[in-house]
């Protein structure tokens, strides 16, 4: 029992490292393809001893299981899970952030309230819708009975009828 957990424990940090790795190349190598992360990862380095000098050589990191370089699709894996962890993680600390200057902004206007400082509550509104993105233009348009969109007259052509209608009244006026 004991081995089969240690075999667990083992291919889970060959796949923390591995996934380490595979991150730090996604940072540091922009552009860079899977299939290119799939060979660096399996490519053959130099092993050195504590003196420096080569004593052999093995893949950067070999799959526990198989005995091989990792493939395409673990690769793929792995540059999915990576995304996802970012995207959380800025989804996260972004959503902490909002939550800390909303709670300020609240215990401001709670002094601001008992203060009877109407102005310093009508900032901290203004800094509330700004940050909730409430504070955005809102645009107004022409639609037709459908809802779709009404262009706006062209002004080149206002201005050509315009024109052609002062050229006949003068005639008119002849």
């Amino acid at each position: 029992m004991t081995s089969t957990h240690n075999v667990n424990i083992d291919a889970q940090l060959v796949m923390d490292r591995r996934r380490s790795m595979v991150a730090e190349l996604i940072v540091k190598r922009p552009g860079i393809t899977q299939r290119q992360i799939e060979a660096w990862l399996g490519k053959i380095v130099d092993i050195k001893n504590e003196l420096g000098l080569i004593i052999g050589s093995e893949p950067r990191l070999i799959n526990p299981k198989t005995g091989k370089p990792f493939s395409l699709k673990t690769v793929n894996d792995d540059i999915k899970y990576i995304r996802q962890q970012w995207r959380d993680k800025t989804s996260q600390a972004s959503s902490e952030w909002l939550a800390q200057q909303l709670a300020a902004l609240s215990e401001a206007e709670a002094i601001a309230w008992r203060k009877g400082n109407t102005a310093e509550v009508r900032n901290i509104w203004q800094q509330r819708n700004k940050i909730l993105g409430l504070d955005a233009p809102i645009k107004f348009a022409k639609t037709d009975a459908k809802g779709e969109d009404v262009p706006e007259p062209d002004v080149i052509t206002i201005f050509v009828f315009d024109d052609a209608a002062a050229r006949h009244s003068k005639e008119s006026k002849k």
